[in-house]
């Protein structure tokens, strides 16, 4: 999440949808009141191996750091849009241009699989959490979509995390950036036209903007076979998704 009063625009942040990397390419633009928020360790590190600046101005004068959200401040990385206007108040929010990006629900559900599972393979999962892993399964008479996916992913096939997906809309970003089903950013690009985003911003800011391709490793050894079209007639079944498949129809 980015707010840059120097620019006078505020990014609300989703998931999947490229927004580390954009962070990462405006994070050189940025004025020294601009409030940026923290990520993922592993991005970090790269940030600080090119000499990107690190975030900055998200917790309060007082460094108090608590968050509801991942204890690291004030304002957090996935911010929704209704928390980022009552926090920073209605003439800055109107003043500013506020945007978003959106992609298909398909393809988060699969960037979302690849990326949790090749974590938590490369992890040992505590004992703890394989006792309440089959415990549930016996509870809910193995329907694993009654269960939090997120932390038991490497028990899980791509069949079964979609059907989870369906159930609770792990991977929407629609909340993010909607009050009561009303879009409250200026503008919603589609994942799928970041050339138009791209030159949008950079009118912005009076430079370039070169965005690196971060977390595409996680797909790089996965070999899932699925198809488009059946992946989204499932999703739809969640209205969630529905809406944004309905959004980025318009887009």
């Amino acid at each position: 999440m980015i707010i840059s009063h120097k620019h006078k625009f505020i990014f609300v942040k989703g998931a999947k949808i490229a927004g580390t990397s954009l962070e990462a390419a405006l994070s050189l633009y940025l004025g020294s009141f601009d409030i940026s928020t923290p990520v993922v360790s592993y991005d970090e590190e790269y940030m600080k191996k090119n000499n990107i600046p690190p975030p900055q101005n998200y917790s309060n004068i007082y460094g108090y750091i608590t968050s509801r959200w991942d204890g690291r401040g004030i304002f957090a990385e996935h911010s929704w849009a209704y928390e980022i206007r009552g926090m920073i108040g209605e003439k800055i929010w109107n003043d500013y241009f506020t945007f978003t990006i959106e992609r298909l629900p398909h393809e988060k559900t699969v960037s979302n699989y690849c990326h949790y599972k090749t974590l938590f393979n490369n992890k040992t999962i505590p004992f703890l959490y394989l006792i309440r892993f089959y415990l549930n399964k016996i509870r809910n008479s193995g329907n694993i979509t009654k269960m939090s996916p997120v932390s038991i992913v490497k028990f899980l096939t791509f069949k079964q995390w979609v059907e989870a997906d369906i159930f609770a809309a792990y991977s929407q970003n629609f909340l993010r950036y909607t009050i009561n089903n009303k879009v409250i950013v200026n503008k919603v690009y589609n994942h799928k036209n970041l050339k138009l985003l791209i030159s949008d911003l950079e009118k912005r800011i009076g430079g370039k903007l070169k965005m690196p391709r971060l977390k595409s490793q996680f797909r790089r050894d996965m070999d899932l076979r699925y198809n488009n079209k059946d992946l989204e007639r499932k999703l739809r079944k969640n209205i969630i998704f529905n809406k944004e498949y309905d959004l980025l129809e318009n887009l």
